[in-house]
């Protein structure tokens, strides 16, 4: 009894704090943001297009403090759609499975030290140039600037599974 009589107390002094409005002189000590404080000009990120195998991708060389950021983007607007409702699940499957030969574990444990991330998810805008909307798979690893090649070569196994595994290997 004496617990729940302080609970109540408790809840009744966060709820009067929640509900009384705020103080003028508390307003001026929160930080805004001015117009002037927005920069005028924008902001462009330098990059390289470059094409490899018939497929552009895009180098933005700044400093990133030895991480790299990987972002792999898939129109998936020729789908079926079939194929469409199968996408949350490749999404999640990408990260959440193992390999031929290698359990879950190991695979899990590789992602956290050759990548430190990987994700995968959907989707989906339309442009000025079309009214149709398109719709995207991106998936994003970072990895070490060291670690590239293992990162990329595990990237690649992750993104060669088959969903005709029916079972989840655990060992």
């Amino acid at each position: 009894d004496a617990d729940r009589e302080q609970i109540e107390n408790e809840n009744k002094v966060l709820r009067i704090f929640q509900e009384t409005p705020d103080r003028e002189e508390d307003l001026n000590r929160i930080p805004f943001l001015k117009r002037k404080d927005i920069p005028g000009e924008i902001i462009k990120i330098p990059f390289e297009k470059r094409i490899s195998t018939e497929v552009p991708f895009y180098i933005h060389d700044f400093f990133t403090n030895g991480i790299c950021y990987l972002d792999l983007v898939f129109d998936v607007s020729g789908l079926t759609e079939e194929e469409n409702r199968m996408l949350p699940l490749f999404c999640r499957a990408l990260s959440g499975l193992g390999l031929p030969g290698i359990p879950y574990d190991e695979v899990s444990r590789d992602i956290a030290m050759k990548m430190g991330g990987i994700g995968a998810g959907l989707e989906s805008g339309t442009t000025l140039l079309t009214e149709e909307p398109l719709r995207f798979v991106y998936i994003r690893v970072k990895m070490l600037e060291r670690q590239i090649e293992e990162a990329v070569g595990l990237l690649e196994k992750l993104m060669g599974f088959r969903f005709r595994q029916t079972e989840r290997p655990y060992l």
